[in-house]
């Protein structure tokens, strides 16, 4: 098939600052090489040697160890691998880091110590768990270590400390993820949930309603129909244009019926009681398409294109996407199911450690075993997808915040990308204010899937559509005089 287009980690690295512009990393800041990686996905596809795709006998697998991972939540036994006294503790030793250092408010201001004081007494933590329900989150909210919506950043004088890094931001959740609700606070404003990755945190009740067995037989009776957004960022509509909520990349619904120009899926919404029950809502099969899709080198270079020049989000803020949230929403219509932080996701598929090899030991390994579009590259706090090569160059798909530098005296400084990008590995060679490249802090390159489970593919007319749309692209730009 082909598509109809053309922790929260920190995403901080060792580079100088890097501009990027709609079609290329812009002038003048770091390199000429730099400057000559276009940020197009499918034009570098084209330019390496080999293609490929999943094999259809692989792809069911891949489908139900999907399935089992997202509808975890609702399982029976949810508790055998997260123990209620072990999400206790947890929640124990959030307090306590935040009682010895609560941090800096938006206003650059130190939170007094009664702020953490009334949290923590919010927190009921004498009755936890207090709950033990199932529950879908119905609009897109954000899950927070602790139950408060007040940022707590880090010294806002020191580099990478301030603003955005809210330390009590774990992650964000779409609309219409299954959840586990633990435990509720004393002002019944949040809820203590498990989501489908294992991550746990606390979510506003008004995002959250309460799902029945009866909810979720009908939920899940498609079985493995469902449907999965191919655009970003689109209204899903119900019967005379009621408006449920926004969607993008990464989402998974159930599909009810598919026609030729429309799609009708289930989506999930409360009523009066906070009880959950489903409504139809219909999506144009231009935006959407059946899940999962082709897992080709392809169609995931495709897709990609559409994360390009999008915001960084630490931790899924303000609904923008971290390094890992990108890769695994990349990678969730083709049913490869990541975690949602960047060092689980590296420890997913066949990792090769490669810490303590050179820099060019590192390059030659990967470029000799890596398989472009289908390999994760994992630097301490930092996820790439490895695309291939450009003018003998690795280039990696990720998306960073910004750049760590230092200076003569030693002086760490932060440059911001804070966007999805296409770069060298080896971005910032060659520079005395750039310590290490992506390149020299590679710990490890993991295939998400074995090699025998892949076949060639050839996409030569879609090259050479390519090549020849980006030649007639090139010639009708102005000449500089």
């Amino acid at each position: 098939m082909t598509l109809g287009f053309k922790e929260a980690s920190t995403c901080v690295v060792f580079i100088m600052n890097v501009a990027v512009a709609s079609t290329a990393i812009a002038a003048n800041n770091i390199s000429p090489l730099a400057n000559k990686v276009p940020q197009n996905t499918l034009l570098l596809l084209c330019h390496q040697k080999s293609h490929y795709k999943i094999k259809s006998s692989f792809m069911d697998q891949l489908v139900q160890n999907y399935l089992q991972h997202y509808y975890l939540p609702w399982n029976q036994d949810i508790f055998s691998s997260l123990s209620p006294l072990s999400l206790f503790y947890n929640e124990k030793n959030a307090i306590k880091q935040f009682k010895s250092n609560p941090g800096w408010d938006i206003s650059k201001q130190r939170h007094p110590q009664g702020w953490i004081d009334a949290i923590k007494k919010n927190m009921d933590l004498s009755n936890f768990p207090n709950y033990r329900k199932r529950g879908i989150t119905i609009n897109q909210t954000p899950l927070r270590l602790l139950p408060t919506k007040i940022p707590s950043f880090g010294d806002p004088k020191k580099a990478g400390q301030g603003f955005p890094f809210d330390n009590l931001q774990v992650s964000s959740l779409d609309a219409n993820i299954p959840l586990y609700i633990v435990h509720t606070t004393a002002d019944g404003a949040w809820d203590f949930v498990i989501t489908p990755s294992t991550a746990v945190g606390w979510v506003q009740v008004k995002d959250v309603t309460l799902v029945t067995q009866q909810f979720i037989d009908q939920w899940k009776k498609s079985r493995y129909d469902y449907l999965v957004p191919i655009k970003e960022n689109f209204a899903i509509k119900g019967v005379g244009a009621h408006y449920f909520f926004s969607t993008r990349i990464g989402a998974l619904y159930p599909l009810v019926k598919r026609e030729r120009r429309t799609s009708k899926i289930l989506v999930a919404t409360s009523d009066a009681d906070g009880m959950a029950v489903v409504k139809i809502a219909e999506v144009s099969n231009k935006i959407a398409h059946t899940w999962p899709l082709s897992a080709s080198s392809k169609n995931i270079a495709q897709l990609a294109d559409h994360f390009l020049g999008l915001p960084y989000g630490w931790g899924g803020l303000y609904g923008y996407r971290d390094c890992s949230l990108t890769i695994r929403d990349l990678f969730a219509p083709f049913a490869i199911w990541l975690p949602r932080h960047s060092t689980q996701q590296a420890e997913t598929g066949i990792v090769n450690d490669i810490a303590n090899k050179t820099s060019e030991d590192k390059k030659q390994l990967i470029l000799r075993n890596g398989i472009p579009f289908f390999t994760l590259l994992w630097v301490h706090g930092h996820i790439l997808l490895y695309i291939g090569q450009w003018n003998n160059e690795i280039v990696v798909f990720h998306d960073p915040w910004g750049v760590h530098t230092e200076n003569k005296f030693h002086q760490e400084g932060r440059l911001v990308i804070g966007k999805t990008v296409i770069t060298p590995l080896s971005l910032g060679k060659g520079y005395l204010t750039v310590p290490k490249t992506w390149l020299d802090q590679v710990n490890s390159y993991t295939l998400l899937v074995p090699p025998q489970q892949l076949a060639k593919e050839n996409i030569q007319e879609l090259c050479a559509n390519s090549a020849t749309a980006n030649s007639a692209t090139q010639q009708s730009r102005p000449k500089k005089n």
